[in-house]
């Protein structure tokens, strides 16, 4: 049974759902996710996403997050990674399986015994979805795991002994697909390239630094920046640049008697922001952000004395959300937001008396998933979700000399779609779409000489199918098919004379089960289901006398 939970933040109405999980050994359902949330309201209020300054003068005790661990299903509260999939899953590596979140449960892949065709191991360390939508996870020891969703297998790459192109070590510490589809794999013992073709690896090792190799086996992050460069970050070996025509390394370390150079040679992360600079995170020297041009590092430590400075020098983690704001995860100092023009930090961290602050302070793992919501993995204390909607609204409104502008101010629905396209209901105006891409509005609305416009302005309930097909539900107009690539409506409407349509043409709620049903709620005709097969309609509605 799952159960639901509401929060009201600023006319937006946001569902939860939680629930028991199951455990799945090698094979799964497979299922579609929820992508789309509908909100209602009278003004259409909206994250901004071109406003990052909003998000840096907020108090911090004003962003809420939310907790998700062992109760809400999820099987370990040690998060390693987080991957939101091409189909709108979210994926978390713990140590005790792992976790797929389709919005409502949590799904458990773990080793079955005598099983080689499920997963490996328990305990994970990264995730990654490749351009062919197979999904990836290292392990703690075990290897590397290759997950087909279409068979609900697990495919294992382990060190065989003597065989040089087998896996390197069977500790896989990060993933990472370059533009050109290729997998690169950070072991315990050096990088490896997957070649697809032979499905074997290629090492590259720290045979001989002083040689153009690899200055350290250990490689923790990998990263390939806008001009195709492939960075390793390494433990005890600094970061190294990759030179693929060559196949040798060069190094970048850390000097004692350079002050511009690498703080530490334990890099953590490395990441390349919108602007083409390139940060480097490491384990005890903090964060360095390095300028091309000059070849030097800038380096962000940790100040006691000064608490808009970095909250710990050991950093685990970078990424850069859609508004340009750049994240910074730590070990022991909790969340740390880069204010670019001050050249300091806000901190999220755990406060005892605070029950909306973060979990715990030590940071494994960060995501923003499409709808802009950030998720962070945690050590020991499950995930976060942090609540953006606290943290700044642009409002949208009619405008009457703008038809670049929502059509009327008053908003029935509203729904995201797989595609991250806003469609907005309203009373009056029609069927709205809003590209946030490209800060444009167009109205669909009735057209009495166009028999495949609208049938009614009133737009009470917008989803998407899974097969990707919009329906709108109408006050007035019965229910309607939207074609994207003709941009026509097809109308199911009440007929007096067909037991087998619609009851009645006031559709006030729609959705798509887990089966790929479409259910309709009218007013005053009850609960239909639509027969895809048929394009017929069967009724649920209440009989007197019949409890």
């Amino acid at each position: 049974m799952k159960s639901i939970s509401t929060r009201i933040v600023k006319n937006l109405i946001i569902l939860v759902m939680t629930s028991a999980c199951s455990v799945i050994g090698a094979r799964d359902v497979v299922e579609a996710p929820v992508l789309g949330v509908n909100y209602a309201n009278e003004e259409l209020n909206l994250e901004s996403s071109n406003q990052p300054s909003a998000l840096l003068e907020l108090d911090p005790s004003r962003l809420a997050f939310e907790h998700i661990s062992l109760e809400q299903g999820l099987s370990e509260s040690s998060v390693y990674d987080i991957l939101q999939d091409s189909k709108g899953f979210l994926w978390f590596a713990t140590q005790d399986g792992l976790n797929k979140f389709d919005g409502y449960d949590f799904t458990v892949y773990q080793p079955i015994s005598g099983d080689d065709l499920s997963i490996s191991a328990n305990f994970l360390r990264s995730l990654l979805e490749d351009q062919n939508g197979m999904i990836w996870i290292g392990t703690n020891g075990k290897g590397l795991n290759r997950f087909d969703r279409n068979t609900g297998q697990f495919q294992r790459y382990l060190v065989v002994p003597g065989d040089p192109q087998s896996l390197s070590n069977n500790v896989v510490h990060t993933l990472y697909e370059d533009r050109e589809g290729t997998l690169w794999v950070g072991t315990g013992s050096g990088l490896n390239r997957y070649d697809r073709q032979g499905d074997q690896f290629v090492r590259y090792r720290q045979v001989d630094p002083e040689f153009n190799g690899l200055s350290s086996d250990v490689v923790r992050s990998i990263f390939e920046d806008q001009e195709g460069v492939l960075w390793i970050g390494t433990e005890g070996g600094g970061l190294n640049r990759f030179d693929r025509a060559s196949e040798t390394f060069s190094h970048v370390r850390h000097e004692t008697s350079n002050p511009n150079s690498l703080s530490h040679d334990d890099v953590m992360a490395v990441f390349e922001d919108s602007e083409g600079i390139l940060w480097v995170g490491t384990d005890g020297g903090g964060l360095n952000r390095f300028d091309p041009s000059t070849q030097r590092f800038v380096h962000f430590r940790n100040d006691p004395s000064d608490p808009n400075s970095l909250s710990s020098d050991f950093v685990s983690t970078i990424f850069e959300d859609q508004s340009g704001v750049l994240w910074v995860g730590t070990s022991g100092g909790g969340l740390n937001i880069y204010d670019p023009e001050k050249e300091q930090f806000m901190r999220l961290q755990y406060d005892p008396n605070d029950p909306d602050s973060i979990s715990v302070d030590w940071i494994l793992a960060l995501l923003q998933d499409r709808s802009g919501e950030i998720w962070v993995g945690t050590f020991g204390g499950g995930i976060n979700k942090l609540e953006r909607s606290s943290i700044s609204f642009a409002l949208y409104r009619r405008q009457n000399q703008d038809p670049n502008s929502l059509e009327v101010n008053l908003v029935w629905s509203i729904y995201e779609d797989a595609l991250g396209t806003l469609w907005i209901g309203t009373q009056g105006g029609g069927l709205n779409k809003f590209d946030r891409e490209t800060n444009s509005w167009h109205s669909y609305k009735k057209d009495q000489n166009d028999a495949t416009s609208l049938s009614n302005d009133i737009v009470k309930t917008v989803i998407e199918s899974q097969d990707g097909s919009l329906w709108v539900g109408t006050y007035g107009g019965g229910l309607n098919k939207f074609d994207r690539q003709t941009e026509g409506f097809t109308h199911y409407r009440h007929a007096s004379n067909d037991p087998r349509s619609l009851r009645t043409d006031v559709v006030l709620s729609l959705l798509e089960d887990r089966q790929g049903v479409l259910w309709v709620g009218t007013l005053g005709g009850g609960l239909s289901q639509f027969d895809q097969a048929t394009q017929s309609f069967l009724h649920y509605q209440t009989e007197e006398g019949d409890p």
